[in-house]
């Protein structure tokens, strides 16, 4: 029976990866000052019709829209930054008008369905509310560049201004004078219309965009000058750059700098973002400047490299019909004492390394009639660093034999060594 079109199970080495991407992010943006929040999956489609625009690809084709039983028009949230600036606005402005938040979660598009792209897809999104510095600008894209290169990801930036309303509207109209006699497909007809810069972000029109207007020529001094210092800014953080006019992003509210991460090894964006200062007041907020980028969860994944053969972890405890009562006691003791087992500290070094894969894994087998034999073959195929045996001669003898199954040596010791 084949999952829903569009929609994978995440299992094995690519939950691993999942697994430590996540963790990674929360550890990393924490460090950084970043709060987590976690948004309802489900929203009003206001929340995002209001905010991407009418004419964005997302409205248009993508959402997943339907009727609740109250007649009320809800979606399946395509996006973080908009529920951010909902929960923003409905729960802490007022209390914390400067906020740095992080959001890690399944996404919905109905996209077709590509490599690294699926429509129930992962994002690990930040957004600064309340910050308006051309620094914060470049912070924020160092900090995106930081992340990628800690997890050993190479990539490349790329950065752009799409103004303000102040000077986008000259831009909109010699847009739509250059685009008038061209050759467009149905989306983007309507899109000359409604808004001309959507058009440089279709994926059908890319031949047609090559010789139109360049945004940077159009810019008022304001944003001009805040985007030579944000480009000042990012060489001062040593981030290396390239702009590019063409970049518009696919979301009608974003204002400013914006920016997109690419891999050096396929063409798609692995993250993305910019300034959105309009935003936060357009969906009834006070008015807050704000910016921030998403992360690609499943293309970043694609990216990432485990060690061929995974590092071996954890304890397995092992028994005989004689030992099985003494074993459970020991897994018992272990799991109930878990948070007092302090990692790496022991009077052995054997006590030390045992403690620090206690802490990691740990399990006991639960499938008593099996031989001695089949279960160290289960711990060996699970790839336990340690298993732990208990059997008749351990009970005489009153101590527990530890076999390395990576190293292929073992040990005794006794139970008040390893846990006071």
């Amino acid at each position: 029976m084949p999952t829903v079109t569009g929609t994978d199970d995440v299992f094995g080495e690519v939950a691993e990866k999942f697994e430590f991407l996540e963790n990674f992010a929360r550890g990393y943006f924490k460090r950084l000052g970043f709060e987590e929040v976690r948004t309802p999956i489900i929203e009003y489609s206001w929340v995002f019709r209001k905010t991407l625009g009418d004419s964005s690809e997302i409205v248009m084709h993508q959402m997943y829209s339907f009727e609740d039983k109250d007649g009320k028009e809800v979606v399946l949230r395509p996006e973080g930054t908009a529920a951010a600036v909902r929960f923003y606005i409905e729960k802490i402005q007022s209390a914390k008008p400067r906020a740095k938040l992080f959001y890690i979660g399944p996404m919905f598009r109905r996209e077709r369905p590509q490599k690294g792209r699926y429509r129930q897809f992962h994002q690990i999104g930040c957004e600064m509310f309340g910050f308006d510095s051309p620094e914060s600008d470049a912070y924020i894209i160092f900090i995106l560049s930081e992340f990628f290169r800690n997890i050993g990801v190479q990539h490349k930036i790329e950065v752009n201004s799409v103004g303000c309303p102040t000077c986008r509207p000259r831009y909109s109209s010699a847009l739509k004078e250059f685009f008038e006699a061209k050759t467009l497909c149905e989306d983007c007809q309507k899109r000359k219309e409604r808004n001309p810069l959507r058009i440089l972000d279709c994926k059908k029109d890319i031949e047609v965009v090559k010789d139109a207007p360049n945004i940077l020529d159009f810019l008022c001094q304001k944003c001009k000058s805040h985007f030579e210092l944000v480009l000042n800014n990012l060489k001062n953080f040593g981030v290396k750059f390239e702009i590019n006019p063409k970049i518009v992003r696919g979301l009608d509210y974003y204002t400013g700098t914006v920016f997109e991460v690419f891999s050096t090894k396929f063409s798609n964006a692995i993250a993305a973002g910019g300034r959105y200062d309009l935003l936060v007041e357009f969906m009834g907020g006070h008015p807050t400047p704000a910016l921030g980028f998403a992360i690609g969860v499943e293309r970043t994944v694609d990216l990432l490299e485990l060690s061929s053969e995974r590092n071996r972890l954890g304890l397995f405890i092992c028994y005989t019909s004689e030992g099985k009562q003494k074993a459970f006691d020991f897994f018992t003791r272990v799991v109930v004492s878990l948070n007092l087992i302090s990692a790496g500290k022991g009077g052995t070094s054997h006590v030390g390394e045992i403690r620090e894969h206690i802490v990691k894994r740990f399990d006991i087998s639960v499938e008593g009639t099996k031989s001695l034999k089949s279960q160290v073959r289960y711990a060996d195929s699970q790839n336990f660093r340690f298993i732990a045996i208990i059997g008749k001669n351990e009970i005489e003898k009153g101590v527990i034999t530890f076999r390395d199954l990576q190293n292929s040596y073992q040990f005794e010791m006794k139970e008040d060594e390893l846990l006071f």
